[in-house]
């Protein structure tokens, strides 16, 4: 399956700069997105993309759907609340 995804130079950047923090911080889920949807806009096939990062199709459906809704947003992951030991 093939989506097309164009993005402007000023949201290519940010994915682009999202990506670096993402790296720096060592979110590997984050990067990974990231990735996938610079692979996705670069028109890679969403099966070599899943195969490329092993990562599900259906996630990388899901990743594209999620930023095609939020944009920049969808690449926020928040922390697991919970009960922290003090």
């Amino acid at each position: 399956m093939h989506i097309r995804i164009r993005l402007s130079s000023q949201l290519r950047q940010t994915l682009i700069e999202r990506l670096a923090s993402a790296y720096a911080s060592r979110q590997l889920r984050l990067v990974r997105r990231i990735q996938a949807l610079l692979y996705i806009v670069d028109a890679k096939p969403v099966a070599e993309v899943a195969e490329l990062l092993r990562l599900g199709e259906q996630t990388v459906r899901e990743y594209v759907h999620s930023f095609l809704l939020r944009g920049a947003a969808s690449l926020h992951y928040q922390r697991p609340s919970g009960d922290h030991p003090d």
